[in-house]
């Protein structure tokens, strides 16, 4: 009977398994994802601080631009697109010293800057100290400019006027070079005068 009785009990309460322990946490993986998250940061913060570095090291200050009251500089005017044909220059050279050659001189010098239509011949007058130069007014200022420019640096004086009647573009009225001194006047010949004739006195 005691067995029967304990065989029911142990039916009716049946011992409930133990659960089993739970497991711990993984700790070793835990660890190693965040050693590799922290390896990425420290890359991207080097890299970051690498790219920073060279921008600040290259990066140059822009230079401001000229401004006077508020306007920006003027730009350099752009040379003229065709350049002047000397061989359309016509030049007219008058020797104004009465020294020999001084036309042809000049004539060789003006050649020698390609231009090429000049006449030489000699001035009304023989006595100039000073060179004169009239231009056309139809003449470019380029012109002008070189023409002038180069006689200032052979003669003592330089004038430069211009006109709008003449024939030719340039005419040139040679004065002393520089160094240069004019020929020495020539001295007149005095006239001989005539000797009176005495007048033979009648005999008585």
């Amino acid at each position: 009977m005691e067995e029967t009785q304990n065989e029911q009990e142990q039916t009716i309460n049946p011992v409930t398994p133990l659960a089993p322990p739970p497991m711990a946490p993984q700790k070793p993986k835990r660890n190693m994802a965040v050693l590799i998250l922290g390896a990425v940061l420290l890359i991207i913060i080097i890299i970051v601080g690498i790219f920073v570095v060279r921008s600040s090291g290259t990066q140059s200050t822009p230079t401001p631009t000229p401004e006077t009251q508020g306007l920006s500089a003027p730009s350099t005017p752009l040379p003229s697109e065709t350049p002047i044909d000397k061989s359309t220059v016509t030049i007219q050279v008058q020797n104004g010293t009465g020294i020999g050659g001084e036309a042809a001189y000049l004539q060789g010098v003006l050649k020698s800057m390609d231009y090429s239509e000049i006449t030489v011949g000699n001035a009304d007058t023989t006595d100039n100290s000073e060179t004169t130069v009239t231009f056309s007014s139809t003449v470019d200022k380029s012109v002008s400019d070189e023409i002038t420019q180069k006689l200032t640096g052979i003669y003592k004086v330089v004038n430069t006027s211009t006109s709008s009647t003449q024939a030719k573009d340039v005419v040139i009225v040679t004065g002393l070079r520089k160094g240069q001194t004019p020929l020495p006047s020539a001295t007149p010949t005095p006239e001989a005068t005539a000797t009176p004739t005495e007048t033979p006195t009648p005999t008585p």
